[in-house]
């Protein structure tokens, strides 16, 4: 198999675990030092970028996980890949549904991922999160953004920030 072909193989893994909602095993498919970003999260290493990702597929005490995946293009080449999804869940929060188009984009090292920075339109997925005020105040602001999304993984997953 070829490098672009197992790079493939690994995003569609990825993909399909998240619709499982099985966190370890896309923890798998990152290397040790992934860095990975997004409208919410800098997060660096694969032990913060599992606990995002089990956030995100483990059900709490608002409710259960209903993330869905849809893959709408993806390429891969030997060193990086480009995948534009879409994914429909209720943020639990406020137990609002989410319909989000998300262009990522992926470096790979040692057959792993090594970088994803995931880009989606803020306003548009903050208004359907939240709502109202909240939602222009997410959508516009990013640093409260990030701040409160690190603040919640942080306190949903502690042991992933202890060096």
């Amino acid at each position: 198999m070829h490098t672009h072909e197992r790079h493939e193989q690994l995003l569609n893994t990825l993909f399909q675990c998240l619709n499982a909602h099985k966190s370890n095993d896309m923890a798998n498919c990152y290397h040790e030092e992934a860095s990975f970003e997004d409208i919410a999260f800098r997060l660096k290493g694969k032990k913060q970028i599992h606990a995002m990702w089990d956030m995100i597929c483990s059900d709490n005490e608002k409710g259960k996980s209903n993330i869905k995946v849809e893959i709408k293009e993806l390429s891969v080449n030997d060193s990086s890949g480009h995948a534009i999804v879409v994914e429909d869940y209720t943020y639990r929060d406020e137990g609002l549904d989410v319909h989000n188009k998300i262009v990522s984009k992926f470096e790979f090292r040692d057959g792993l991922i090594y970088k994803q920075v995931d880009g989606c339109d803020p306003v548009c997925w903050a208004h359907q999160a939240f709502g109202g005020i909240k939602g222009f105040i997410a959508g516009h602001i990013e640093v409260i953004r990030r701040f409160k999304a690190m603040r919640k993984l942080k306190a949903a997953r502690p042991q992933a920030f202890l060096s």
